[in-house]
């Protein structure tokens, strides 16, 4: 029979290599205090962008690193020995415990959670969590490793909410009328976090989103699709260069600085489908299309448009 081995800490390998010469002597150091100290030695954990904490028995943090220390808003002494469930908003409470129990009795657990905190702002996590034996099996932890996925999260969010709002604005269109649907990319907007910093990252996408909206009718509308990416649709209407125009038009009078671009201030590139009628469109495949025409016109040097007329699906 197989016997499933749970992973094992020992004092052997916390106390520089040495190993204990005296019977019982690694039981006896093998302690989770002992085993904070000897991974708050090592600067690898504070290096790392996923957050990394250790749980006793009783809920509480016996060691988190720096980037669980910014994620849960607290000072760099101020964790430990704290409830780690009291750091976690409310609602993702019950998922904590959940998570927490079930490596208690051994088994992997994962469960997806989210942040708040000052300078970060909003972040989602993946969190795994699994049992990690002392010697002797008398005193074991919890490993907590946290991966923050608030990208793909916000991404995958985007594309259901955009294909939701795209299909009910087919639905209420005019049967027989066409439609642009514009797919619009912040150029060089990962560099403009870098060299400005998120929070005017996310003053820039507010005014590009306003910009956009500015730039089309009220029957028409902009969607945030992810990240730096914005879907437009506009109805009634198969001119697109006319509003990807006045979109580029608008995102130049912001008049926005960015020393990372080529171009010395923000610009937009475009993707845009042409398709008539109304009716007969596949809402994923008219997003697809879309996004294809964008990767077109960043490839092209960014700063530009590219116009494709829709092309049903095979089938």
């Amino acid at each position: 029979m197989n016997e499933r081995r749970e992973p094992r800490i020992g004092s052997e390998q916390l106390d520089d290599g040495e190993a204990d010469d005296e019977p019982g002597a690694g039981a006896g150091r093998a302690t989770p205090p002992e085993l904070v100290w000897a991974i708050m030695r090592s600067e690898l954990l504070d290096v790392t962008p996923d957050c990394v904490k250790l749980i006793d028995r009783e809920g509480r943090l016996l060691y988190v690193n720096r980037a669980g220390r910014r994620a849960l808003g607290v000072a760099d002494d101020g964790a430990l020995g704290m409830p780690w469930l009291s750091l976690l908003p409310p609602d993702a409470r019950p998922a904590g415990q959940a998570a927490l129990d079930t490596a208690w009795r051994g088994d992997v657990a994962r469960f997806p959670g989210r942040s708040i905190s000052a300078g970060l702002g909003a972040q989602r996590w993946d969190n795994m969590l699994m049992r990690v034996v002392g010697v002797g099996g008398e005193r074991d932890v919890v490993l907590c490793v946290s991966r923050e996925v608030t990208a793909e999260r916000e991404a995958s969010d985007a594309l259901r909410l955009s294909e939701e709002r795209l299909a009910m604005a087919l639905e209420v269109g005019t049967s027989g009328e066409p439609l642009c649907l514009g797919m619009v990319d912040i150029d060089h907007f990962k560099a403009y976090n870098d060299r400005y910093g998120h929070v005017a990252g996310d003053d820039v996408l507010r005014r590009v989103a306003g910009a956009l909206q500015e730039s089309v009718r009220r029957s028409d509308f902009v969607a945030r699709y992810g990240g730096e990416e914005f879907t437009v649709v506009i109805f009634g209407t198969a001119d697109a260069q006319a509003a990807l125009d006045r979109m580029a038009a608008a995102v130049r009078d912001l008049d926005i600085a960015h020393e990372a671009s080529q171009y010395g201030r923000l610009t937009i590139s475009a993707g845009c489908v042409v398709a008539e009628p109304a009716r007969t469109i596949s809402p994923r495949e008219l997003l697809r299309q879309g996004d294809a025409a964008l990767y077109a016109a960043k490839s092209a040097g960014r700063n530009q448009h590219v116009i494709r007329r829709y092309e049903p699906p095979p089938g």
